[in-house]
C-alpha cells in the first residue's frame, strides 16, 4: 500500500475513535505517532474494534475486565 494511503487510513481511523469524552488523540500522538506507520493502524484497529465488541466507545470505560472476557470469548478464538 502506498504511503498517502496509510496516512489517509490512520486519519479516517482517528476520527472514528475519538470522541470527547476520551484521551485517544493525546496518546496517539504522545506514544504512538512516531512509531512505524502499520504499528499505528493496527494500534488504530484494535482500538476501534475493541470499542465495537463491547458497545463503549470511551477508554476510560474499558476496564481490564473487558480485555479478559474478550480474551476468553470465541470472539478471540
Amino acid at each position: 500500500m502506498e504511503p498517502q494511503k496509510w496516512i489517509f487510513l490512520t486519519k479516517s481511523l482517528l476520527r472514528e475513535i475519538i470522541t470527547d469524552k476520551n484521551n485517544i488523540r493525546e496518546y496517539y500522538l504522545t506514544k504512538v505517532k512516531h512509531r512505524k506507520i502499520k504499528t499505528r493502524i493496527n494500534y488504530l484497529v484494535c482500538l476501534k474494534n475493541l470499542f465495537a465488541i463491547t458497545g463503549k466507545n470511551n477508554e476510560k470505560l474499558l476496564v481490564k475486565a473487558d480485555i479478559l472476557n474478550l480474551l476468553e470469548s470465541e470472539w478471540f478464538d
